[in-house]
């Protein structure tokens, strides 16, 4: 590395790479018995179905690039655009827990923070819990506890 900013390719050259990658096998089309940790077209990695709603959620391939805010975590979520892909959202509390158990299938696999100290050990769900209050959960240990919306945690987005 240069110290140079990086080029970000264009929508054109994504495409072609992307194409390029899924001809390879690298990346999976969506298909209905996608396996769960699959990377597909788009980047997105297929992490489940959700519990809430019965549909296929797909996630981003990486975290929010800093620890957010609930208010914050939900503006970063509604303007995130991976692949082309848009409509992301927080996952709700037993989203959250059905991404956590599948932390460490394929391209999911060490993509999340697992630490037990500071706010980025835990991520948020768009769960509330009481007044000023949502859910979160750790991804080191599994547990899901309440805390303010204003605690700064890490974000995973998904998409339906």
């Amino acid at each position: 590395m240069t110290g140079q900013p990086m080029e970000l390719p264009s929508k054109k050259n994504n495409a072609a790479r992307i194409l390029a990658l899924h001809k390879r096998g690298i990346l999976a089309t969506v298909r209905a018995n996608a396996e769960i940790g699959e990377m597909i077209f788009d980047g997105t990695i297929y992490a489940g179905r959700s519990p809430t709603t019965g549909k296929r959620m797909f996630v981003a391939p990486k975290d929010a690039p800093l620890s957010k805010t609930f208010n914050e975590a939900t503006e970063y979520a509604a303007s995130l655009e991976v692949g082309g892909q848009t409509g992301f959202r927080l996952p709700d509390k037993a989203e959250l827990k059905v991404i956590f158990e599948n932390r460490d299938k394929g391209a999911l696999k060490n993509t999340f923070k697992k630490t037990n100290i500071g706010s980025s050990a835990w991520y948020c769900s768009s769960t509330p819990s009481g007044f000023n209050m949502i859910w979160i959960q750790q991804f080191i240990s599994g547990i899901q506890t309440t805390d303010t919306r204003d605690k700064r945690t890490s974000v995973r987005c998904l998409r339906p």
